[in-house]
């Protein structure tokens, strides 16, 4: 009996341990797959935010007017040279990025053909074509479609393909980001890679046309840089040495494409300064200093890095060790002394967007908020992306309508609503901005009889901008729109190029409901320079 009971309960036993063991799988699958939807999840949630983030890298502040068109020629500054040689007079990027939005393409490429025919006849005019192509080294992708125009306007020269290309640069290194490449999101590096080529297409194409543009090799090394193609560098360095003995920059990139921190050696730095021949420019003598200034921006100490970065200046003067240094005195809190450092450095580069920027963020620091607020405007209209621009752009804006309000205290009625402007032109949709500059321009007209005798002040000068738009801000107060319009139209009758009052009159025509007059008056505030108006045409 008891072997018969042992061979009934033995399958049934199996019965439930197999049961048992069916129950465990189905529970370990359900886990496993849970956990792998998790993941999932958090991989496309680090996906969407890596993208978001490289979409945010690349987005504009806000959409920015040109500026003004150079009046003759693309360069600016006083005539003479140097101590070394090198020119006085500078390029202007802000001019030359004006002509692109204008569309004045022939206007463009002939300036920029100029520039580089210069450099070819004088090497110490290097900075010349350089500026011309980084008047267009930013990422937003906004750029393209105006760049992608010149090139079809006038395809057999270099100078469209130079700028698409390092506007391409620019959106490689946006597209990456700052961190190390073991830190930096696979999808970021692909999105690089992307830009490189399309960077490289051009420059490829650029230097085929003009076999000289030295600028364009440079650039050809950044691409080396970050895609980590040091056969690139090599060529591109070769290429650039043999068609400019004289030039620095070129020497410079290269140097920077030899630090540690791009697979390089200090060793190898010190090899290649003495590889130079100082014959060839007098201001080589200050590449020896990049050792140090990349050990100083490296450096956490700051009373270190200062040691390291004034063994560079003690070389000679050079704008980027002027402008670490600033950044070294501006972390230890001496504003004064970096904004300093930053004007010697704008010295030799004007209108350098990253000068500009930190310089601004100094100003801003010791609460000089209009000067850091005219700084901004044009780094906005350079590089709209810059990181810094947007992380100091609402504290300044803040700041210039604080100093707008000081003004009006002290009597300075026009210094005042010049500084309103000003904080509109960086905050085009600002409350602050748009209420200080309302509160200015309505100025005394509060009561009947000073509205007529405004009124009067119109009718005998209609073209009197301040008069009319302070009028303009009385009969606001009173809804009275439709008899702001005809001030607006005598106004532009006389001044028919005055972005202001097209920005003014757009104004009364959303008032009046009129939807297509008040879009196109604010596209064309948008061409003659008015950020508010591009920002309200693109709503």
């Amino acid at each position: 009996m008891g072997g018969q009971d042992r061979a009934v309960v033995r399958p049934w036993l199996l019965v439930v341990l197999g049961l048992l063991l069916a129950v465990c799988w189905v529970i370990a699958a359900f886990l496993v797959w849970r956990i792998w939807r998790q993941q999932a999840a958090q991989d496309r949630a680090k996906v969407a935010l890596a993208a978001s983030a490289r979409a945010r890298r690349q987005e504009a502040a806000i959409r920015v007017a040109a500026g003004p068109p150079p009046a003759r020629d693309p360069l600016e500054g006083p005539d003479g040279i140097d101590s070394d040689g090198y020119p006085l007079r500078h390029v202007d990027r802000v001019g030359l990025r004006s002509l692109l939005h204008a569309q004045r393409f022939a206007d463009l490429t002939h300036d920029v053909e100029e520039l580089q025919a210069a450099f070819e006849a004088d090497p110490r005019k290097e900075y010349w074509p350089i500026d011309a192509g980084e008047a267009f080294v930013s990422a937003e992708p906004e750029l393209v479609a105006d760049l992608d125009r010149w090139v079809a306007a006038t395809p057999d020269s270099f100078a469209p393909y130079y700028a698409r290309g390092g506007h391409y640069v620019a959106a490689m290194f946006a597209r990456r980001g700052e961190k190390y490449a073991a830190e930096t999101p696979a999808d970021d590096l692909r999105a690089m890679r992307d830009a490189a080529s399309l960077a490289v297409a051009d420059l490829d194409r650029a230097l085929a046309l003009s076999p000289k543009l030295v600028g364009a090799m440079r650039q050809e090394i950044r691409v080396g840089m970050a895609t980590g193609d040091s056969q690139r560098i090599r060529t591109w360095k070769d290429r650039a040495l043999a068609s400019c003995p004289g030039c620095l920059q070129i020497r410079a990139t290269y140097l920077t494409s030899l630090t540690p921190r791009w697979g390089g050696s200090y060793e190898a730095m010190r090899a290649f300064v003495r590889s130079v021949l100082p014959r060839d420019n007098p201001r080589f003598h200050v590449l020896a200093g990049y050792e140090d200034f990349d050990r100083a921006s490296l450096e956490k100490d700051d009373a270190a890095a200062l040691a390291d970065i004034d063994r560079a200046v003690a070389l000679g003067e050079y704008w980027e060790y002027r402008a670490e240094r600033g950044r070294i005195l501006f972390r230890r809190k001496r504003y004064d002394e970096a904004v300093a450092e930053f004007d010697r450095a704008a010295g030799q580069r004007p209108s350098h967007p990253y000068i500009l920027a930190a310089r601004a963020t100094a100003e801003h620091r010791r609460k000089d908020y209009l000067a850091a607020g005219r700084d901004l405007l044009v780094v906005l209209r350079l590089d709209p992306t810059s990181r810094e621009l947007k992380t100091d752009l609402p504290y300044v804006i803040q700041g210039v309508c604080y100093e707008a309000h000081q003004l009006e205290s002290a009597g300075k009625h026009e210094d005042a609503l010049e500084a309103s402007e000003l904080a509109m032109a960086l905050g085009p949709m600002d409350r602050d901005a748009h209420a200080t500059h309302a509160w200015l321009a309505l100025g005394d007209a509060t009561t009947p009889e000073r509205v007529t005798a405004l009124e009067a002040r119109v009718a005998a000068d209609p073209g009197d901008f301040r008069s009319v738009q302070q009028l303009d801000y009385a009969l606001s107060r009173e809804n009275a729109f439709d008899r702001i319009l005809p001030l607006w139209d005598a106004y532009l009758a006389v001044h028919p190029d005055d972005g202001r009052a097209y920005m003014e009159r757009s104004g009364t025509h959303h008032r009046l409901g009129q939807a297509d007059a008040a879009r196109k008056d604010a596209r064309r505030a948008c061409e003659l320079g008015i950020n508010e108006g591009c920002e309200r045409a693109a709503r």
